[in-house]
């Protein structure tokens, strides 16, 4: 496992094919690739976003593994299951919530999503979850 502060950081202010971000990674992921390995697999939400800068840096010679269309699969069946899924005529629509400064978020859905779909500010309060 290699923890990459700054990722995120890099990822949401829109950051994906710049100097810097490549450095990060090269930082990152420079001493896996000097063990040797031979495949990566991402560890965050936001790293996809990443993968073209990922394969420069680590080289055709490692597979790197995005695990969100299996966890997207994996929620359909729960789903499924538990009869929750929507009916397959039905749109499904983007809904996203944060904790975090409204506008940043915002923009930094619509850069990297393009249609932001409908946001939605949400706050901890007495240990819940408060969404408006």
């Amino acid at each position: 496992m290699q923890v990459c502060p700054g990722l995120v950081e890099c990822v949401e202010a829109g950051a994906l094919d710049a100097p810097a971000t490549d450095a990060l990674l090269r930082g990152c992921l420079q001493p896996l690739l000097d063990a040797r390995i031979d495949v990566l697999v991402l560890g965050c939400t936001h790293y996809p976003f990443l993968l073209p800068a990922i394969a420069r840096v680590v080289g055709p010679e490692v597979e790197v593994i995005d695990p969100a269309p299996a966890v997207a699969r994996q929620v359909a069946r729960v789903l499924a299951q538990r009869a929750l899924a929507a009916v397959p005529e039905g749109l499904g629509r983007r809904l996203l919530y944060t904790t975090g400064p409204f506008v940043p978020f915002s923009q930094a859905v619509t850069r990297l999503l393009g249609d932001a779909g409908e946001l939605r500010a949400a706050a901890w309060r007495e240990g819940e979850l408060a969404v408006a």
